[in-house]
C-alpha cells in the first residue's frame, strides 16, 4: 500500500425485488408481525371508515444487496427473492431486524417465520388484492431504495431527517460500538459475541428521570457495555408505534466541547421536551475540571428538563461525583467469565485451564476477551492480569498485521502521545499520508470517525503513550507536569506498572521531582490494579495517596487536589 490512491471499488451486487406473486403468497400465510409476541397485524383497519391500512413491509432474512445485514453470496437471485426468504414483519420490526442484525441471525428469523405460519394454519388468514400487492411492493422496496438515495445526499443533521431515519441511524451507531469495542475478538467470532451480549439476563442499570447517575469502574470492567444496555432499553422503547419518548442520545465526552445542553439540542434537532436517555461516556477521556463541568451541565439539564435522564461513565477520580449519583460496576461472576471465554473460543470446552488459576481473569469483559486472544494465539493461561493487558495490543496486531512496517509501529504511538496532549481524537489528514492511515486502521487497534483516528479501546491509548514514554518519545517531566498529568495519569501508571523494576524506579524518581502529588497518585493508582480489575468501592480511597493526604468525600482523587490538577 505505497500509494494515496484507493484501491479499486466495484457496485454491490444487488438482486432484484420480489414478484407480486411472491408477497400475495407471504400474506396468504401470516395474521400478524413475524416476530413473537409483537402481535401488530400485517394491516390494521380504520375504525371510522373500515379502510385496511398497510402497516407491515416485507424483510429479506438474507438481504437483498450485497454487504447489506445476513447477506449470503452463495444465495441465488431465484433463491433471495423467493417466499422462503421473505417474512413480514410489522414496520418497527422490518427496521429493527436490519438496524442490528447481530440480535437477529438468519436461523432465528426462519424459526419464526415457521411459527408465523403455523399460527396462520390455526386461523383464518388475509388475501390481497392486485392492488393491495402493488402497495406492499412499493411500501417495503421502493421507499427502501429511496432511503438509500436520501441518506447519499442529506446533510447530517439531525432536523432533516425523518424519525425513521434517525431510528435506523442511532441502531446502527449503536453496533458499531459494539463491533468497536471486540476488536481483540477474531472477526469470525464476532458476530457470536454480539449475540451472546443479547442473551445476558442482568437487570439495567436505574436511572429515574430527572435524575444523572455516574457508572464508576476500573479500567475494562463493562462500564461503557452497561451504560449501552440502558440506552439500548431506550431505543427500544423509541421504536414503538406512537412512543412519546425521544430517540436516546449517546454523546463521548471528548465531543461535547460546548454545553452538554447545548449539544443534546443538536443532537436532538430541537429541546428534550419528551422523555430521553443521554449517555456521557468516558469522564476519564477529559480533565478532572473539565469532567467536573459536564456533570454540573448534566445536573442543570436534568433540572431545566425533569423528563430527561443521564448516564456517565468513568474510572475512579474523574470528576466530583455525589455518593447518590455514583453507581458501582461489581465485578463479574466467574462463571459468566467462564461463558464469555467459551464463546469467544468457538468451543465448548476450554482445555488446560485450571479454574484456581485463571478465576481473577474472568471477572471483568476486557481481561475476558484478552485471555481468549492470548489462547487462541498458542499461549497459556500463566500469566498476571498486568502481562495480560499489556500484551493484548502486540496480539491483535501480529493477528491482524504481522507483517506491520516499522512507520506503523513507530505511529502508533506518536498517535496516543498527540491524542493525549490534545485531549481528544487527530485529525487523520494532519497525523499522516493516506496510505499510512489506512494500515493504522487494518492493525484493528485504531478507528476513523469522520476524518478523526481514535483509538478503538482506552487500554490500546495507555498502552501506546506509555510505550512513548518508555522509548522517551514522550518525556514524563512534561506529562507529569500541572498542564498534562490529569491527561496522561493513567498512561504514566501504566509506564510504572509494567517496567521493570529498575526502570519502573526510575521513571517515579523524575515523577517525583516534578510532580510529587503525581507520584503518590501513580502509586495509589499502580497498587489498586494490583487488587484487580474490580476492587472493592472503598479502594478508591484507600492506599498511599488517601493515606497521606485525606480521603474526600466527593470521590476527587486527594493526589490531583494537592497537585491543584482537579481545583
Amino acid at each position: 500500500m505505497g500509494t494515496d490512491v484507493p484501491p479499486a471499488s466495484r457496485t454491490p451486487l444487488r438482486h432484484a425485488p420480489p414478484t407480486d406473486s411472491t408477497i400475495k403468497e407471504l400474506y396468504a400465510t401470516a395474521l400478524t408481525c413475524g416476530i413473537p409476541d409483537c402481535g401488530e397485524p400485517l394491516y390494521r383497519e380504520n375504525p371510522a371508515t373500515g379502510q385496511r391500512l398497510l402497516n407491515s413491509r416485507v424483510a429479506h432474512i438474507h438481504a437483498r444487496s450485497e454487504g447489506g445485514p445476513r447477506w449470503d453470496p452463495e444465495m441465488s437471485e431465484d433463491d433471495n427473492r423467493s417466499f422462503g426468504n421473505l417474512i413480514p414483519l410489522c414496520e418497527r420490526h422490518a427496521f429493527e431486524i436490519d438496524a442490528t442484525p447481530a440480535h437477529y441471525p438468519a436461523a432465528l428469523l426462519r424459526a419464526w417465520k415457521k411459527t408465523q405460519i403455523e399460527t396462520h394454519s390455526r386461523a383464518v388468514g388475509m388475501s390481497l388484492s392486485d392492488a393491495e400487492a402493488a402497495e406492499v411492493a412499493a411500501a417495503s422496496f421502493s421507499v427502501d431504495d429511496l432511503m438509500e438515495r436520501l441518506t447519499a445526499v442529506l446533510p447530517f443533521s439531525a432536523r432533516s431527517r425523518s424519525r425513521a431515519e434517525a431510528l435506523v441511524l442511532a441502531a446502527n451507531s449503536s453496533r458499531a460500538r459494539g463491533i468497536v469495542r471486540l476488536r481483540s475478538t477474531p472477526a469470525d467470532r464476532v458476530e457470536t459475541a454480539l449475540v451472546w451480549k443479547t442473551q445476558q439476563a442482568d437487570p439495567v442499570v436505574e436511572v429515574p428521570a430527572g435524575a444523572l447517575r455516574v457508572l464508576v469502574a476500573p479500567m475494562g470492567a463493562g462500564k461503557s457495555e452497561e451504560a449501552e444496555r440502558w440506552w439500548s432499553e431506550g431505543l427500544t422503547q423509541a421504536w414503538a408505534p406512537d412512543a412519546q419518548v425521544e430517540i436516546p442520545v449517546w454523546l463521548e465526552a471528548w465531543e461535547v466541547t460546548a454545553t452538554l445542553g447545548g449539544t443534546v439540542q443538536e443532537a436532538l434537532g430541537g429541546d428534550p421536551a419528551r422523555a430521553c436517555r443521554i449517555v456521557v461516556d468516558n469522564l476519564d477521556a477529559v480533565s478532572p475540571k473539565r469532567a467536573d463541568q459536564l456533570l454540573t451541565d448534566a445536573r442543570r439539564l436534568v433540572a431545566t428538563w425533569p423528563q430527561v435522564s443521564v448516564l456517565a461513565t468513568t474510572r475512579p477520580g474523574a470528576g466530583s461525583v455525589d455518593e447518590a449519583e455514583r453507581l458501582d460496576v461489581a465485578a463479574w461472576p466467574v462463571q459468566r467469565g467462564w461463558d464469555l471465554l467459551r464463546t469467544l473460543m468457538g468451543e465448548d470446552h476450554v482445555p488446560g485451564l485450571d479454574a484456581h488459576e485463571v478465576r481473577q481473569l474472568l471477572t471483568s469483559p476486557l481481561q475476558v476477551h484478552a485471555l481468549a486472544s492470548r489462547l487462541r494465539a498458542g499461549g497459556d493461561a500463566r500469566v498476571s492480569t498486568r502481562e495480560l493487558l499489556s500484551g493484548l495490543a502486540r496480539a491483535i496486531l501480529d493477528r491482524e498485521r504481522p507483517e506491520a512496517s516499522r512507520e506503523v509501529w513507530a505511529s502508533l504511538p506518536r498517535l496516543a502521545a498527540q491524542t493525549l496532549n490534545q485531549q481528544s481524537p487527530v485529525q487523520a489528514s494532519v497525523f499522516a499520508r493516506q496510505h499510512l492511515i489506512w494500515e493504522l486502521e487494518e492493525t484493528g487497534l485504531v478507528v476513523q470517525d469522520d476524518g478523526l483516528l481514535r483509538f478503538a479501546l482506552p487500554l490500546f491509548e495507555q498502552h501506546f503513550a506509555a510505550q512513548a514514554l518508555q522509548d522517551d518519545e514522550a518525556l514524563i517531566e512534561t506529562s507529569a507536569g500541572a498542564e498534562f498529568f490529569p491527561r496522561w495519569r493513567y498512561a504514566i501508571a501504566f509506564t510504572v506498572d509494567t517496567a521493570t523494576c529498575e526502570r519502573a524506579e526510575g521513571f517515579l524518581l523524575r515523577l517525583a521531582r516534578v510532580n510529587p502529588a503525581a507520584a503518590s497518585w501513580v502509586l495509589d493508582e499502580t497498587a489498586r490494579a494490583d487488587q484487580g480489575a474490580n476492587p472493592s468501592p472503598s479502594a478508591s480511597t484507600s492506599g498511599p495517596a488517601s493515606a497521606a493526604y485525606g480521603a474526600h468525600a466527593d470521590g476527587v482523587e486527594p493526589a490531583l487536589v494537592v497537585g491543584g490538577l482537579a481545583a
